[in-house]
């Protein structure tokens, strides 16, 4: 008896001393939760006061980087895309998972919304896709590194990610090899401010994110896409019915800062744009984006269908079929300092057509082919050039299309734009002395 009693004062006083609180409530997926303290873990992992996970029966560590844990929080970098500032938003939830499985159980814990799941670095094969439900929720790599954590389906599985709901955002991570979409985004379902950010979407069939949408006027609004990674690793993709982003009823979108790679059909029929706004979309930003290899570049509307404002500025277009920006019933778009090399025997690098496509401003561009009119679609044009030459570019075959040295026909040769106060390197533009398309050149 004695024994006993003097045992429990040593388990008590090593409690008191590490300040660890256990009050676990275990759910159906294995997954304990700390009641006190209010943050997951995955598997039977403690959460002291500092933040820092204690060993489980397993010996395992769930270790939660010092410098983003604070008072049993955890401080993720967020973007309003309407203010383009940063944003910190305390998800008071996480959930660290090492598993497919732990992985699998998250998609029910994060029905209620509020938590970051944070994955560590492996190679998860999914035997379906993810599909959230709740709002304010994070999915992103431990590490940060998006090399490190990769989502594949195996082409068994339509999705990774399917977002129904406001306020998430899936982040640092590679997903692919599925048949369908990387993201499909619920514009049906009013899902707003998604953020895909620093994602490599690989070997898609479909398109890689999709905005899906209905025919009612509910659109998503406010998504950011930024510093992602779009590309087919053979060279070419598996169907001519494919593309990058492809986004239905999608408003006030921002795509910033994304490569794009050889999304070319395998057959005559051409594929989709890289980046693809249409079904009445409203105000996209497309800028600071790279397009290498693909059968079209950047497009706003379609034959029959619409895109209202929008601003495409300093991108870098490479294509191999088509044209490199297309505007198809687009009322009221500007096109701003880009550069499109068309590497084909196709004549115009930047189409404006139907009489919808009205209102419309091309300023500044640099292009080896035509900047032209079709069926009736009218724009103001000026200071563009159409005559480009590939020796004026560092390497037009790989979509490097920053300037190789001092081009005259374009260096200084701009005209001052208060929506372009920067190129597409965030080099400034100097009043009065701006170059024309997408790079600023700029001697060392």
């Amino acid at each position: 008896m004695k024994k006993s009693i003097y045992m429990v004062l040593c388990l008590i006083i090593v409690l008191s001393l590490s300040n660890i609180s256990c009050g676990f409530a275990t759910d159906i997926s294995g997954i304990k939760r700390n009641c006190k303290q209010g943050t997951f873990a995955a598997k039977t992992s403690c959460v002291s006061s500092s933040g820092m996970y204690a060993e489980d029966i397993n010996k395992d560590k769930y270790k939660l980087p010092i410098s983003q844990a604070k008072n049993n929080n955890t401080i993720i970098s967020n973007i309003n895309p309407k203010a383009d500032t940063n944003e910190e938003v305390i998800s008071e939830n996480i959930i660290v998972v090492t598993s497919v499985a732990e992985l699998m159980a998250t998609e029910s814990l994060t029905k209620t919304g509020n938590i970051t799941v944070l994955i560590a670095d492996g190679d998860y094969v999914l035997p379906r896709g993810i599909y959230l439900t709740g709002s304010n929720i994070t999915y992103k790599s431990q590490s940060g590194n998006r090399e490190r954590v990769l989502l594949r389906g195996d082409f068994k599985i339509s999705h990774i990610f399917q977002i129904t709901n406001d306020n998430v955002t899936i982040q640092d991570m590679t997903i692919g090899q599925v048949n369908n979409h990387g993201i499909q985004l619920h514009s049906e379902t009013d899902a707003d401010n998604a953020i895909i950010k620093n994602i490599r979407f690989f070997d898609i069939k479909e398109q890689m994110l999709k905005g899906s949408g209905a025919s009612t006027e509910v659109y998503s609004n406010n998504c950011l896409v930024e510093n992602c990674l779009f590309e087919f690793t053979k060279g070419v993709a598996y169907q001519y019915y494919t593309g990058g982003i492809d986004v239905h009823k999608g408003e006030s979108w921002i795509v910033r800062g994304n490569t794009f790679k050889n999304i070319i059909s395998p057959t005559s029929s051409l594929s989709e744009g890289a980046i693809h706004f249409w079904s009445s979309s409203k105000n996209t930003l497309i800028e600071n984006n790279t397009i290498i290899n693909c059968d079209r570049g950047i497009m706003l509307g379609l034959d029959n269908s619409y895109h209202y404002g929008g601003i495409v500025r300093n991108n870098m277009v490479h294509v191999v079929k088509d044209t490199g920006i297309y505007l198809a019933n687009a009322d009221g778009a500007s096109i701003y300092n880009n550069t499109v090399y068309v590497d084909s025997s196709y004549p115009n690098a930047i189409e404006y057509r139907f009489q919808a496509t009205r209102n419309v401003e091309i300023i500044n561009n640099v292009a080896n082919k035509g900047i032209v009119s079709r069926n009736n679609g009218t724009a103001f044009l000026t200071s563009n050039i159409t005559n480009a030459i590939e020796s004026w570019f560092v390497d037009t075959h790989k979509g490097d299309l920053h300037l190789a040295s001092k081009v005259d026909e374009i260096v200084n040769k701009a005209i001052d734009l208060e929506q372009v106060k920067a190129d597409i390197d965030n080099d400034i533009r100097k009043s009065g002395l701006s170059d024309l398309g997408a790079d600023e050149y700029v001697t060392n």
